[in-house]
């Protein structure tokens, strides 16, 4: 039988206002001690954070391997297990809830065991950051953010990674029970009570739960290492793993470029002028310091714009709403692109008319 459901709200963790609720469940089979208390307090603050529509409520089910598996395989026909899965409340029904029902966002089931035996971003990591890792990946997903695509993947990693970078410095005020304990070790093999559960959450430290061994977890399961998915979060975009090598960071950064021009008119014009610029310089036969300080004022003006529409591609995603900090963030970036533009033009302008005296006066 499963361990009763706990309930979280943001007033048990001191946060602003919000009416958010998060249930967290554990099955009996899954890790032990597990800081449920931890994982819903990040949960609310996500919410927070990323201005969910209130009232909303969400569900996190730490799992074991053999549990997940079944779910991986009843809802996404892969008999296999994973470290996250994110179910989506009525999917596919995009009208909003009546005014007296809360949103419900939908279910993040994680698996400690899975997550134990992966690498996800560094060498090291505590469990407990990992766990953290997957709560915000599958609370992603839920809030609409896939990664079907290079161009989605990135745009995920990079509101995922600015939750994560905010979270480090929240969490030592949100649980500072958990933050200064974070090297003491305790007796790994504590029996774990259920009805005490949360004043073993208060005790819990991060090197606490690396200590367990995996062997002694999975000699009780069925699960073998043949029957373990890639990790959803490791596995996230094609050829993940291997984003470190030459090619595949030459392929995402095409993505992005191609991207770039075919949603943004601005490149479209920044690339035609670049054209004209070029025939210009054939033309008028310009010399080799010429072309270098041509090429430096074009590219500029391309990298300015590529940052710009990724600056404005994560305010939209961040802040969906009206917000004028999120406008002045647009505006700043435009104004970094038109200060580039204008020192391109007066650049371009001296070389040319250097070149044209160049021609009339030999």
């Amino acid at each position: 039988m499963d361990q009763k459901t706990n309930v979280y709200t943001p007033a048990d963790f001191g946060l602003a206002a919000g009416d958010f609720e998060v249930q967290v469940s554990v099955s009996p089979d899954a890790w032990p001690d597990i800081p449920i208390r931890h994982l819903a307090a990040l949960a609310l603050w996500s919410l927070q954070s990323l201005k969910v529509s209130q009232p909303a409520e969400l569900s996190i089910r730490i799992s074991d391997p053999d549990e997940i598996r079944r779910l991986n395989r009843e809802y996404r026909n892969i008999d296999k297990s994973t470290d996250v899965l994110s179910f989506g409340f009525n999917e596919d029904d995009d009208s909003p809830p009546p005014d007296d029902q809360p949103l419900i966002l939908g279910d993040v089931v994680i698996c400690p065991a899975i997550a134990d035996r992966v690498t996800y971003y560094e060498e090291n990591q505590h469990l407990l950051e990992k766990l953290e890792i997957l709560v915000i990946h599958g609370i992603l997903h839920l809030l609409g953010f896939d990664h079907e695509s290079a161009e989605d993947y990135q745009a995920m990693e990079s509101v995922s990674e600015t939750l994560r970078t905010a979270w480090a410095r929240r969490r030592a005020q949100l649980l500072p029970e958990i933050t200064d304990t974070i090297t003491t070790y305790g007796d790994k093999n504590e029996a774990f009570d259920s009805e005490d559960s949360d004043e073993l959450v208060d005790n819990l430290t991060a090197a606490r739960l690396n200590e367990y061994a995996a062997d002694d977890l999975y000699a009780e399961t069925d699960a073998d290492d043949s029957a373990f998915e890639q990790p959803l979060l490791t596995g996230a975009s094609p050829d993940t793993k291997t984003r470190s090598s030459l090619l595949a960071a030459l392929r995402y950064a095409a993505d992005g470029i191609m991207a770039t021009v075919t949603s943004q008119r601005n490149m479209q014009i920044h690339l035609v002028v670049a054209l004209l610029v070029v025939i210009a310089g054939f033309i008028l036969r310009l010399m080799i310091v010429e072309w270098a300080v041509l090429l430096l004022c074009i590219f500029v003006v391309l990298a300015a714009e590529m940052l710009n529409t990724a600056i404005e591609v994560i305010v939209d995603m961040v802040s969906p709403q009206q917000n004028p900090q999120a406008g002045l963030a647009k505006d700043i970036s435009a104004g970094v692109v038109l200060l580039f533009a204008i020192c391109s033009v007066l650049c371009g302008l001296l070389v040319f008319v250097g070149a044209g005296l160049r021609l009339l006066v030999p």
